[in-house]
């Protein structure tokens, strides 16, 4: 995985890092925290294919 400081871009384009858990700046930060409250919270998985599993399936159930 490239540090930002090792990632390259055009010159048009500007990376800027973001600091975690700021979903003012980065709004899939709010799917995640929704994710966590309302499908992960109280669950004990075996392993992280379990919870993948189990957020496609709660996915499929929102769709």
């Amino acid at each position: 995985m490239a540090c930002l400081n090792e990632a390259s871009s055009p010159d048009n384009i500007t990376l800027w890092p973001l600091p975690p858990k700021s979903p003012e700046l980065n709004p899939v930060e709010n799917i995640w925290q929704f994710m966590r409250d309302k499908w992960l919270s109280n669950c004990v998985f075996k392993s992280y294919d379990d919870i993948l599993d189990h957020l496609l399936l709660r996915l499929e159930q929102a769709h």
